[in-house]
């Protein structure tokens, strides 16, 4: 069994499109083929069982266990990863794929994965990048009776609004705000406040004078020709955004060209 199992993370390692590119004269593998013929690594693949089937709870049982099946291992996989490495005290809690494209029912697609295919787990996670627990998380339904706003309240208010639960028995702070989409932290380290403005947009091309057009009138002897089009007056007027001439001189305001080209009549 340890060989089965070592030639299992092997695997994991050197990645082959198919199974038995493992044993084949072309892409043999010596540490797999050497230890272990590719029937009997089969052999012992479809029989290995980790846990009872005659004590799994069916499904839509209120205990059933999606992992029953390896449940011993997992289990006994996170009681090692708690002795292997030292607790350290800024960790993080997030998703994690893990890469499969088999069929099964726990499988799930996340479009903006590297690995958009397999199974999501929850890794607690520290500074150094080692797991210390993980957590599978499928698709499944969370009855909750919180008290915070309803994402419908949240998008009324607009972006940057938040509400806020703090544990104080266990130091835990629980916020949600309203970015581009609803978005939830915990911790136990940093508080809700202080709260500062951010610049949310690196482009370089971004106007944080939030001014599209902006005319600015010109010496009369350079005056140019109107481009809009249908127009055949000269304007001394030059819009400092766009570097376009345009009339700005009209007896009604919404009749000028400037008017006409920076708003929605531009589009009809």
């Amino acid at each position: 069994m340890r060989v089965f199992i070592g030639i299992c993370l092997y695997m994991s390692i050197v990645d082959m499109p198919f199974r038995r590119m493992y044993w084949a004269s072309h892409s043999r593998q010596n540490a797999v083929a050497d230890n272990m013929t590719c029937n009997r690594f089969e052999e012992i693949l479809s029989l290995l069982h980790l846990n009872d089937n005659e004590l799994m709870e069916p499904r839509g049982h209120p205990h059933h266990d999606p992992l029953f099946k390896v449940r011993p291992l997992l289990t006994k996989l996170n009681e090692n990863f708690e002795k292997c490495a030292e607790k350290e005290n800024c960790i993080a809690v997030d998703e994690m794929m893990v890469p499969f494209k088999g069929r099964h029912a726990l499988k799930v697609y996340l479009m903006k994965k590297p690995k958009k295919w397999g199974y999501k787990v929850w890794v607690n996670a520290g500074q150094s990048g080692y797991v210390h627990k993980f957590i599978f998380a499928g698709e499944s339904v969370l009855k909750t009776n919180d008290e915070y706003f309803e994402k419908k309240d949240l998008k009324k208010k607009g972006r940057g609004v938040f509400d806020f639960r703090v544990d104080g028995k266990k130091s835990v702070m629980v916020c949600k705000w309203f970015d581009n989409k609803i978005v939830a932290v915990a911790s136990n380290v940093e508080g809700l406040y202080p709260t500062h403005m951010v610049k949310r947009s690196v482009n370089k091309d971004t106007r944080y004078d939030h001014i599209d057009h902006f005319p600015k009138k010109t010496v009369v002897k350079y005056a140019q020709r109107c481009k809009l089009e249908g127009c055949p007056g000269k304007t001394k007027y030059l819009c400092r955004k766009c570097c376009v001439d345009l009339c700005i001189d009209s007896k009604e305001q919404d009749e000028s060209c400037f008017f006409f080209i920076t708003t929605e009549k531009a589009m009809t």
